[in-house]
């Protein structure tokens, strides 16, 4: 019996043993199985942990949008094989949150029909777009773009070119963003090769706010009958803060433009800006344009704006109607302005409390008319640190400006240079008409026909500038008054100072008036009246002075004059119908190191003297003794 229970017993296990083998072969099995299924989904498209495959899992960008869903927000399109299909495409972007991007390489999407854009982005946020080559769109009976972008935010436009977008009679774009806000452009950002029969714009933004462009942008190729580089309108805080190239901007008939900000305000190109060939075969052309513009800054870098070409007028940079805008921590530099009719480096219309500070160089300029090195008209409290004017050629009489105002007050130049430099004689250095306070400070002008020139209206200060070398006149009063020349080099010109035609009440203080031979070192004349000349240098000038104005009461007192007047004490009689005269000239010149005075020793002072040198000698004989 005990034999036959433990049989028994050893047949129970061993059958157990068999059916936990059996069991664990079964889990093992299904386990394996599930690892091959899961292996097979993540290389199975759609169910690829949330990415969607072009053209793998839908040939076309669009039908992989259409797919997306919440649990897959990413659209990977494969470059090469999207390419080889040349399937051209319009895309509607209508959802948000999802990514679009092309890998290996750069996928191009052509647009697939007229009057559409090849990317429209409408009402929708946090779209990624990167990577593409978008192309070819064209309007025929309406605008189109590359990249249109309606209500949209906080998006982010990465490392894309776009180009060869046309339209007929209509407007086309590369990038058109209307009332959209917060969005990123950041890689780069390049558009080309825009064309329109009515306008053409490489990128656009309307009433659009704190948008970035954070990399590399690149405009060029624009061509329209009206051309636009870069274009804000109505738009505020938008931010270019990396490199910005506008060039080639081609208008036909009308009015080229290389960046052009319109009632827009607060925006930034924070780093370095070029502008270059923007070009209006009929009409005016414009390297920044800004109008009714306000707090725009182009700064921390260098500004850059050469050949703008026009058959009209040529502006390097143009503000009308604008105020507090910027153009400082950097260098701006404007060249190579070109007009039919009359060329401005830079162009101030009714704008006001601008500064353009930091080395601003204004060159070759080239007018069949006028050409204004900085022109202001009925524009105040602007201001001009360190800048350098030159190489102005015109056609016509008077027609080269270094600077230029019109019934402008307040205005300071500060630290400039104004010259000829290899063209010829700058007609103006620096022309006021109907101006009043304003500054002329610390410059050097020379190489002009006239140096400063004033006429019209009151209360300018000239002060700290050297002025030589200018064929005609240093500083030139006419119709003006209640002046102050003061602490000025003025030499080697034609003619020193001259004032005529109705100038009163001007004040001519602690000037060095040098050699200025063809005429004059100062000439009064023509009703000029109660003029103050006091505590002057007057070196070799030829004549010294000249006043001419019969009962002017022009006041000559305490000058320098050299050579000097006869003996010391005399008057220094002033050349001239009027008689006047410097009836207390000074023995050295204001400003200069007067010569040591030599003490004249009185009687008692010569008894101290021999006193002190006795006791010397008796201290140097007992010294000697002793040795």
């Amino acid at each position: 019996m005990k034999a036959k229970r433990r049989d028994e017993k050893e047949g129970d296990e061993s059958e157990s043993k068999v059916s936990l083998e059996k069991l664990s072969f079964l889990k093992k099995s299904a386990l394996a199985a599930i690892l091959v299924i899961f292996a097979l989904a993540l290389t199975s498209g759609v169910a690829s942990a949330g990415v969607i495959k072009v053209p793998e899992d839908y040939t076309t960008i669009q039908g992989a949008i259409n797919a997306v869903d919440a649990a897959n927000r990413t659209i990977e399109v494969n470059a090469s094989a999207y390419n080889a299909q040349g399937i051209p495409e319009t895309v509607v972007v209508n959802k948000s949150d999802i990514i679009i991007k092309s890998v290996n390489g750069r996928a191009v999407v052509s647009a697939g029909g007229t009057d559409d854009h090849v990317f429209n982005i409408t009402d929708q946020r946090n779209v990624t777009l990167q990577g593409f080559e978008i192309r070819d769109a064209h309007g025929t009976s309406q605008t189109v773009a590359g990249i249109y972008m309606n209500n949209a935010s906080e998006c982010n436009i990465s490392d894309n070119f776009v180009t060869n977008i046309s339209a007929t009679d209509w407007r086309s774009f590369g990038i058109w963003m209307k009332d959209s806000d917060n969005n990123t452009f950041s890689s780069s950002t390049s558009v080309s090769f825009i064309n329109a029969g009515n306008d053409a714009v490489g990128i656009e933004l309307d009433s659009s706010t704190n948008n970035t462009f954070s990399s590399s942008t690149s405009v060029s190729f624009i061509n329209a009958t009206w051309a636009f580089g870069i274009a804000l309108g109505g738009s505020t805080n938008n931010t270019f803060s990396s490199s910005t190239s506008v060039s080639f901007i081609n208008a036909a008939n009308q009015n080229a433009y290389g960046i052009l900000l319109e009632d827009s305000a607060n925006n930034k190109f924070s780093s370095s800006t070029s502008v270059s060939f923007i070009n209006a075969a009929n009409g005016d052309a414009f390297g920044i344009y800004l109008v009714i513009s306000t707090n725009n800054k182009f700064s921390s870098g260098t500004t850059n704006v050469s050949h703008i070409n026009a058959g009209n007028d040529a502006y390097g940079i143009y503000l009308g109607g604008s105020t507090n805008n910027k153009f400082s921590s950097g260098t701006t530099n404007v060249s190579h302005i070109n007009a039919g009719n009359d060329a401005y480096g830079i162009y101030l219309g009714g704008s006001t409390n601008n500064k353009f500070s930091s080395g601003t160089t204004v060159s070759n300029l080239t007018a069949n008319d006028d050409a204004y090195g900085i022109y202001l008209s009925w524009s105040d409290d602007n201001e001009f640190y360190d800048c350098t004017i030159s190489d102005l050629t015109a056609g016509g009489a008077p027609t080269t400006y270094g600077v230029y105002m019109d019934e402008s007050d307040n205005n300071t130049i500060s630290q400039a240079k104004i010259f000829k430099g290899a063209g010829p004689p700058i007609d103006c250095g620096v022309y006021m008409q109907g101006c009043s306070d304003d500054f002329i400070l610390d410059s050097d002008i020379f190489d002009c026909y006239y140096g400063i020139y004033i006429d019209d209206k009151s209360t300018h200060t000239i002060s700290g500038n050297k002025i030589y070398g200018n064929d005609f006149v240093g500083i030139y009063l006419t119709r003006t008054w209640d002046n102050i020349i003061t602490e000025n080099e003025i030499r080697d010109n034609g003619e020193g100072i001259l004032i005529e035609e109705s100038s009163f009440n001007n004040t001519i203080e602690r000037n060095m008036i040098k050699r200025n031979g063809v005429d004059t070192g100062v000439y009064l004349t023509t009703g000029s009246y109660e003029n103050e000349i006091h505590e002057n240098c007057f070196i070799d000038n030829v004549p010294q002075a000249y006043d001419d104005v019969i009962g002017g009461n022009n006041d000559w007192d305490r000058n320098y004059w050299s050579p000097p007047p006869g003996e010391p004490g005399d008057p220094y009689l002033i050349p001239g119908d009027a008689g006047s005269r410097d009836n207390d000239p000074l023995p050295y010149c204001p400003g200069r190191k007067p010569p040591a005075k030599v003490p004249a020793l009185t009687p008692t002072g010569i008894i101290a003297l021999i006193g002190l040198l006795s006791v010397v000698l008796a201290v140097s004989i007992r010294i000697g003794r002793k040795r």
